[in-house]
């Protein structure tokens, strides 16, 4: 097993979004103070061959579990909140937490192949 790691090559990819009041929103962009409402909304489209793509949707690499975890949380602490009279710290919205595993093949030089295997 220890010389199956060593020809491959692996990326761990992340994204986080919020689905809020029927827009959806980049949780891991770096907005400051500004409210979510004025942030840049995701896009949502279709190509010919009927595959989605989001538009305005970052994603960022994770290098270990500790970043994954950090995203994660920064994810979670852009969440809109606001209080309801049945909850005090009510979302009232939906966070999607994506996490995409790459895989490929490494060549006799040590450099990844064009061949990528990837799963959601």
């Amino acid at each position: 097993k220890e010389r199956a790691r060593d020809t491959k090559s692996y990326t761990i990819l992340l994204s986080c979004m919020e689905v809020y009041n029927e827009s959806g929103y980049d949780l891991l962009c770096q907005q400051g103070p500004t409210p979510i409402e004025e942030w840049p909304k995701i896009i949502v489209s279709e190509d010919l061959q009927g595959n989605l793509h989001l538009k305005n949707l970052s994603v960022h690499e994770a290098r270990s579990e500790a970043e994954a975890l950090d995203m994660l949380f920064l994810g979670n602490a852009n969440r809109a909140v606001s209080a309801t009279p049945a909850n005090q710290a009510s979302s009232r919205s939906h966070c999607i937490f994506t996490i995409q595993l790459e895989q490929r093949d490494l060549l006799p030089s040590g450099e990844p192949s064009h061949v990528m295997r990837s799963s959601k």
